[in-house]
């Protein structure tokens, strides 16, 4: 998953693909922001966004990804 392709909150709620996170953290890089996140099974992902989010460290999100812009990997 590429972090610009991950979607926060509101727009999570547009799809029925959702997956529950917890927030750990936010860098500010000029315009965009990198959320760093923590999937349920522990996978840590960063979105990366134009929007800034008023989220607290450890608050619960969703997070939406589209089918298309997954790239699955074989071990």
């Amino acid at each position: 998953m590429r972090a610009e392709n991950l979607h926060l909150q509101e727009d999570a709620a547009a799809t029925a693909a959702r997956l529950p996170a917890r927030h750990l953290e936010t860098t500010y890089r000029g315009t965009v922001l990198d959320y760093r996140l923590e999937l349920a099974d522990g996978q840590r992902v960063t979105a990366t966004t134009t929007r800034r989010l008023a989220v607290d460290a450890g608050a619960a999100l969703e997070i939406r990804v589209q089918p298309r812009d997954l790239v699955l990997l074989e071990d």
